[in-house]
């Protein structure tokens, strides 16, 4: 729902065929043409991170502790250089995705996972781990990393590095993706990138 690869209008456009051309005018008026986009009330909420941001804060799944908004955020940043890093690999030539996934599982993601699961243990305490609670960073992680590092297609590659450098970290994802997630993961539209 809330991270598929966003596309512009025109790119959209390029794929829609036959009676799908009837949506091609609504997606002009868009914000950014792009989705995923909230319509409520007729107003429209784009972006996927704001938007996550403010269902988050409408349900009660974001932090008002401003330590912890201060985390929430770390967690946001850290999704946004590891999809950073993915985007080389969607925007790479054929020829060049083997090298460039290589490059990433190598020297860009170790560094980016190990750190996070240190910053999560020393910054939010051992306890974080085993959190019962689901909020704004959990879903921005789940969603990452069930789609990538942890999806059945990629695990032999991208798992194998979050194994050795986050264990923890992954234990509380699979945690997360087998508990509080588990329907959405299962129900939710699939993925294509």
């Amino acid at each position: 729902f809330f991270f598929f690869k966003q596309k512009t209008a025109y790119e959209m456009l390029r794929s829609l065929v036959g009676s799908e051309m009837c949506i091609r005018d609504r997606y002009m008026g868009l914000p950014f043409r792009q989705v995923p986009v909230l319509e409520k009330d007729g107003k429209f909420f784009s972006q996927s991170i704001p938007l996550l941001r403010w269902i988050c804060q409408t349900n009660n799944l974001y932090p008002t502790d401003p330590e912890q908004i201060y985390h929430a955020e770390i967690a946001k940043e850290v999704v946004n250089d590891i999809t950073l890093g993915l985007m080389k690999v969607w925007f790479s030539k054929p020829e060049q995705k083997e090298e460039v996934i290589k490059k990433l599982l190598d020297e860009q993601f170790p560094p980016l996972l190990k750190g996070l699961e240190n910053y999560f243990t020393q910054n939010c305490g051992e306890n974080a781990w085993d959190k019962k609670s689901v909020s704004f960073a959990d879903i921005l992680l789940v969603d990452l990393f069930s789609n990538y590092f942890l999806h059945p297609s990629k695990v032999a590659s991208y798992g194998r590095v979050l194994d050795t450098y986050a264990p923890n970290f992954r234990k509380y994802i699979d945690n997360l993706m087998n508990g509080a997630f588990k329907d959405y993961l299962v129900n939710r539209p699939k993925f294509t990138h």
